[in-house]
């Protein structure tokens, strides 16, 4: 992956319109968070995310088609775009989706929460992008914030009972850290929208195949329509408009400060959780979350 190192432009150091989008897009994935939770006790987790990307694949080649209306690709950038969408959609979708059936929920968003790490972690070995101090710190103090949220329960333990799905969860984390660094130099040549939707074509087909089996054991018709609506919210605003929005930031904020947004969405879980579900906030998870939002703000400014 080294020949993706390319020449990008400056990343942006001032609050923009970015920032306010990828605010958006983690209140959003905090939202799908929850409402996946209820979609994947009706219908099986497989099943689902094939139904759901290609569902999202299929709006944004219409969605592409619309707005730019068949910009071109040059040749030699499809072996990179058909190689981030297999590492940034196929691998992390069916590393995500069996980690939970394999782990704890609580083992699985703690690990998948390490991608800003990650990305930081390979931006420096691969030169792409040098995460400051003040980043690092940020990025740290983020996970710091997530284990009081996601551990305070008690209920995160690594053994061997779950050591597949915590290493499954483990190569999710490293696979978006992966996308998210060597989309960039892509970023530079072609628009959010383009990429996205090209990536999500090379991914989609191994993550439909792999839902197969779950949807011969599905029936469907019985399949209620809040599960349906939810299918249909997440494949849009989750997959569709959010994947956008991450290529957006990546492009212009670099890949650590886009990465560090990701921990927003646990933060926007708990609330919801709590207003909408009655689940109650204890004090160190507030205090986690206040964690979070202070390290995502800190790694922003650096």
């Amino acid at each position: 992956m080294t020949a993706l190192a390319e020449n990008t432009k400056p990343q942006a150091t001032a609050f923009s319109t970015t920032d306010l989008w990828m605010i958006f897009l983690g209140v959003t994935w905090g939202i799908n968070f929850v409402l996946l939770k209820a979609a994947v006790s009706e219908m099986r987790p497989l099943g689902f995310a094939g139904l759901r990307f290609a569902l999202a694949t299929l709006m944004m080649l219409a969605l592409w088609r619309a707005r730019e209306g068949g910009t071109p690709i040059a040749r030699r950038d499809w072996p990179k775009i058909a190689l981030l969408g297999i590492v940034g959609n196929t691998f992390y979708q069916l590393f995500f989706i069996t980690a939970i059936k394999l782990s704890t929920a609580s083992n699985t968003s703690l690990i998948v929460a390490t991608s800003p790490i990650w990305v930081a972690l390979f931006g420096r070995i691969f030169r792409l992008d040098r995460a400051s101090r003040k980043v690092w710190l940020g990025i740290l103090l983020s996970f710091a914030g997530l284990y009081l949220i996601i551990g305070s329960g008690g209920d995160v333990r690594l053994g061997s009972q779950s050591l597949l799905g915590d290493l499954l969860a483990l190569g999710g984390a490293m696979s978006w850290a992966l996308y998210t660094l060597f989309a960039r130099p892509v970023l530079a040549r072609y628009s959010s929208l383009t990429f996205t939707t090209w990536s999500m074509v090379a991914g989609a087909p191994i993550v439909l195949i792999a839902g197969i089996p779950d949807l011969l054991q599905t029936n469907l018709l019985a399949v209620s329509t809040s599960t349906w609506l939810i299918l249909v919210f997440s494949a849009t605003f989750a997959l569709s408009i959010g994947y956008i929005i991450w290529n957006a930031g990546v492009h212009h904020l670099g890949q650590a400060r886009t990465a560090n947004y990701v921990n927003l969405s646990p933060v926007v879980a708990l609330a919801v959780g709590a207003v909408f579900l009655a689940e109650p906030i204890p004090l160190l998870k507030l205090i986690g979350a206040a964690v979070v939002l202070a390290g995502i703000t800190l790694a922003r400014r650096g």
